[in-house]
């Protein structure tokens, strides 16, 4: 039986247009990572597109928690979102 974990990436309601499409951008990147490697679920690229604040990914297995943490916190780098983002 496999486990799901949740990450939780939030940042603050209040953003421009350009940061919103920055944090998008991030998700897509993100999505590609997890999804497409089948390590967990983000709802897809619809849930990206409709997310102005937060996205949450279901880590599949607990062993891979830290790893996709790990990950998050490297796309965020990449993106330049690392200061405006709290990752739980």
């Amino acid at each position: 039986m496999t486990s799901k974990r949740t990450i939780t990436i939030s940042f603050s309601a209040d953003a421009s247009d350009d940061e919103i499409h920055k944090r998008r951008n991030f998700g897509e990147d993100l999505w590609r990572e997890i999804e497409v490697t089948k390590m967990g679920d983000i709802g897809g690229l619809d849930a990206i597109d409709a997310a102005r604040d937060q996205f949450a990914v279901y880590v599949k297995h607990a062993r891979q928690i830290n790893r996709v943490k790990k990950r998050v916190h490297e796309l965020l780098d990449a993106h330049m979102l690392s200061e405006s983002a709290k990752v739980t």
